[in-house]
């Protein structure tokens, strides 16, 4: 779920350009829609979104 949200930002960003403040809109809309829900923080979304730029193929998880 982390990649993906990160994978997500990276692709906003890309359309919007930077400066555009996507992780702080992102992260408010995110704890608006899921109030009870906590790691959606601005910090926690740049993480993910290193993340996905570190690792750009999804992550395969077996169990």
């Amino acid at each position: 779920m982390y990649w993906e949200i990160g994978h997500q930002i990276l692709r906003r960003q890309a359309q919007e350009g930077w400066g555009t403040k996507a992780v702080a809109r992102l992260a408010t809309a995110l704890r608006t829609a899921f109030p009870n829900q906590r790691g959606f923080s601005r910090r926690n979304l740049m993480y993910m979104q290193q993340m996905a730029r570190t690792w750009p193929e999804p992550i395969v998880q077996r169990f």
